[in-house]
Order: C-alpha cells, then sequence, then structure tokens
C-alpha cells in the first residue's frame, strides 16, 4: 500500500447498518465499490491507473471529518477513470450519490451509464477529465449537484468548462 495509509478493515455490521438505514446501500454495493472501514469511518478506496493510491475518509457521523490518505491527494474522479464502455457520464455530489445512482442504474439494467463524483468535492475540478473524457465512449455528460451554493457554483464551473471543449453536457 501507498505511504500515508492506515491499517483499513471490513466493513463491521454497525458500518453496514448505516450504509443501509442512513444511505440506502445494499452491503452489495458496498462489496461492488470495496469500501472498507476504521473506526467510525468509511474508506473509499482511490484508484489510478488501475493502481490502488490510498483512501479517502469519511465519519459516518461527522459530515466534517474527512480526509485523505495516501500518495495522491489531487483532484480527480471517484471511484476510478475507467471510462471507456460508456455512454453516459453522470456527475454527482459525492460518494454516496455515485453509490445511490450506480445502484439504482444496476437494479434497472442500465449499462451504458457510469456514475462518478470529484474525489475534492463539487467546487473543485477534477484535473485529467477532460482527457478522460475525450479518450472514452462518452457521448453526454449529465451534472447532478447538491442545490446549495457549492453545488450550483461547481456545476456552473464545470459546465462552462466542459461546454467551452465542445462536450456534449
Amino acid at each position: 500500500t501507498p505511504n500515508q495509509v492506515k491499517s483499513a478493515r471490513p466493513l463491521s455490521k454497525k458500518h453496514l447498518d448505516y450504509l443501509l438505514s442512513v444511505r440506502g446501500l445494499s452491503e452489495e454495493t458496498a462489496s461492488t465499490f470495496s469500501l472498507m472501514a476504521r473506526g467510525q469511518s468509511i474508506l473509499f478506496p482511490q484508484v489510478r491507473k488501475n493502481k490502488f493510491v490510498g483512501y479517502k475518509r469519511r465519519h459516518m457521523t461527522n459530515k466534517k471529518s474527512m480526509a485523505f490518505e495516501g500518495e495522491d491527494r489531487k483532484s480527480k474522479l471517484w471511484p476510478n477513470d475507467q471510462l471507456k464502455g460508456y455512454e453516459e457520464l453522470w456527475l454527482v455530489s459525492g460518494e454516496y450519490e455515485v453509490m445511490a445512482l450506480s445502484q439504482a442504474f444496476h437494479q434497472g439494467k442500465v449499462t451504458n451509464h457510469i456514475v462518478r463524483t470529484n474525489s475534492t468535492g463539487e467546487s473543485s475540478f477534477p484535473h485529467d477529465i477532460c482527457s478522460l473524457i475525450e479518450n472514452s465512449d462518452i457521448k453526454r455528460i449529465n451534472i447532478l449537484y447538491d442545490h446549495d451554493n457549492a453545488g450550483r457554483m461547481g456545476a456552473k464551473k464545470l459546465a462552462s468548462h466542459l461546454l467551452s471543449l465542445a462536450l456534449p453536457v
């Protein structure tokens, strides 16, 4: 594992109960996204070019308690940078939203859509999103951010930049 990454454990019953009761996420979805845990935190693995680079850690009850562990702390797409084989990209506000929409797509057997978020939040810009989209099969980009100040400003900033590159937003 990369430097600066502490030990991670499989999700316990309390973590799985939280994901189901608070977030509406199944154990299968948690497994699909390779979630891990430490104490009261859920660990979201960060993957770049098929290589594990660390975790984003989010506390279950303290929404402001969030940190990155590992070498790569740049703004990037989560859960990974693989977009090939999908026609529609959905950019959402956070990790839980990625999992919820992906779970809904899976249950509805929607296979040509992929869901991603920006690992550093709605107000920042994933540093490599343009090259990832240009080297993919994406034909349409949907931005679905929170209806708060950060979400509105982030969506405008992202849409404006993607539209300036003639990408279908």
